[in-house]
């Protein structure tokens, strides 16, 4: 009769407290943003802002990470760049509904021009997936296609007419 011997592993203390943390700090993270979306109207009363506009809370650290997953060696640059999106995004917006109230329009106008703000902002995502799908189907193909070179035509890095 064979018996095996059960071999525990034991992991040291160090390691249990770290991942303690990084679950605990994950659970944070992800039901932060839950919790926001669910305190937004309090959030938005508070601060005397509309709720579109406390919704931003909500979607800006979402939007940043999906950035940093994309970024690769540029993450820096695309923090930057989506802070300068969102002010450029506010100005924007300002300034056409400003130009729609000064052609007589109304202050209902605003309205219509934040909506074709919101279906301009769709198509531009769109595109955006569409072209990140187009990428991803190509890179799949030339990776299908490029094989490595070998045989006698194999490169080795000598240069032609030297001796081995």
């Amino acid at each position: 009769m064979i018996r095996r011997l059960a071999v525990i592993e034991t992991k040291p203390v160090r390691a249990r407290w770290a991942e303690l943390a990084l679950g605990v700090g994950g659970f944070g993270i992800g039901t932060g943003e839950f919790v926001i979306m669910g305190l937004l109207p309090n959030v938005a009363g508070n601060l005397d802002i509309s709720v579109l506009s406390a919704g931003h809370l909500a979607i800006a650290p979402a939007l940043q990470v999906r950035l940093m997953d994309v970024a690769e060696d540029a993450q820096t640059l695309a923090a930057a760049l989506n802070h300068s999106a969102f002010n450029i995004a506010n100005a924007l917006g300002a300034w056409l509904a400003g130009v729609a109230v000064g052609a007589g329009l109304g202050w209902a106008s605003t309205g219509w021009v934040g909506a074709l703000l919101a279906v301009a902002g769709l198509l531009i995502f769109a595109v955006s997936v569409a072209q990140e799908g187009r990428n991803a189907r190509s890179r799949a193909l030339a990776e299908s296609i490029v094989q490595p070179v070998s045989g006698p035509f194999r490169r080795t890095g000598s240069r032609r007419g030297a001796s081995n």
